[in-house]
């Protein structure tokens, strides 16, 4: 589950979603997804819950492609090494504050629209609170892979969806 969404943050929307609605398609996907890599048993939490936001397609592609837990294991232990042990330990501490903040108990991966914009982007810069219960997450010069910075805003409902207004990826065409 490469996700690299961040890159089009700066792209108008063709159309907008209607509330809950890109919470609703990305845990269909995200369930697709998982669904199909579910013969991985506990790798496959691994790769969906832990790693999904992080790992490449290709090393997502060659991991769902190997035939063994020794060999994934072998997979893991190299996926950690080629990143540094802060970024590991920066990993699973943001993922760890994720889901205790923004987390559903009793579901399986990033099925808050906050928890999943904060594993992507991180902690924002500035977060305001209105007293109808959303919030705005202002990311001032957001690094993009490329290199280049945007500003990034992201507005939550009172039930933590993303709002139609600040969504900045495309709806899907049907």
């Amino acid at each position: 589950m490469c996700v690299a969404m961040p890159a089009m943050a700066q792209a108008p929307a063709a159309e907008k979603w209607a509330p809950g609605e890109f919470a609703k398609v990305r845990r269909q996907a995200y369930d697709t997804v998982y669904d199909r890599v579910a013969y991985l048993g506990p790798y496959a939490k691994w790769l969906m819950e832990e790693v999904g936001t992080i790992i490449t397609h290709d090393e997502q592609v060659e991991f769902e492609g190997l035939g063994s837990d020794a060999a994934r294991n072998v997979f893991i232990q190299r996926f950690w090494a080629r990143r540094d042990e802060k970024f590991k330990e920066s990993h699973y501490e943001r993922l760890k504050l994720a889901h205790s903040r923004w987390g559903v108990p009793g579901n399986r991966g990033f099925l808050a629209d906050r928890e999943f914009f904060y594993m992507i982007y991180g902690p924002a810069d500035q977060i305001a609170a209105a007293e109808d219960h959303t919030e705005t997450w202002t990311y001032a010069n957001y690094h993009q892979p490329d290199g280049s910075t945007i500003n990034v805003t992201f507005k939550f409902d009172a039930n933590g969806d993303i709002t139609p207004e600040t969504n900045p990826f495309r709806k899907p065409k049907r």
